[in-house]
């Protein structure tokens, strides 16, 4: 089995354990982009600092998730990051006044990302509402699966005495 072959029999098996439903239609490279645009024109809004056209915050919003799925990373996590990032630079501007642009361009870039990642969730919320998944929520899942639920890990050791990794440059 390929990696997301593999992760996707898992979720079909052992998915409800998660709270996955394990039938998700999977969504093409199109859909995901035609899904998360919808999602940004729906969103209310205001954005303070995410910028660009609807196009280019949809594509960020499907290279966020894929990144946080990639890495096994909670949106909330990014969102605490970026809050404590802002917070630091507002506390020296505070102490010494304007800070120098570097830090005020990571403190406008985590401000960003904090929206960007309200987006995420939103996409993320959309593709469990339409029972649709894609590569990278499958991956995420399967290992999910694998740390969370014991059985599953066991099972699958039970059913494999060896494992052959074909693809070793694959970080997946």
């Amino acid at each position: 089995l390929t990696y997301h072959a593999y992760a996707a029999r898992l979720l079909r098996e052992h998915g409800v354990r998660l709270g996955l439903e394990p039938a998700a239609r999977l969504l093409t490279d199109a859909a995901r982009y035609q899904l998360a645009e919808r999602v940004v024109r729906r969103s209310p809004g205001p954005y303070l600092f995410l910028r660009g056209q609807v196009a280019d915050v949809a594509g960020r919003v499907v290279a966020l998730d894929a990144e946080l799925n990639e890495h096994l990373v909670d949106p909330d996590a990014v969102r605490a990051a970026d809050a404590a990032v802002v917070a630091a630079i507002q506390a020296v501007e505070q102490r010494k006044g304007r800070v120098t642009a570097e830090p005020g361009q990571a403190r406008d870039a985590a401000q960003a990302r904090s929206e960007l990642v309200g987006l995420v969730g939103a996409y993320r919320a959309e593709k469990l509402r339409r029972e649709v998944v894609d590569f990278g929520d499958q991956m995420a899942g399967a290992a999910r699966l694998a740390e969370q639920v014991p059985e599953v890990a066991e099972s699958e050791r039970t059913r494999y005495a060896a494992v052959l990794l074909d693809e070793f440059q694959d970080t997946s």
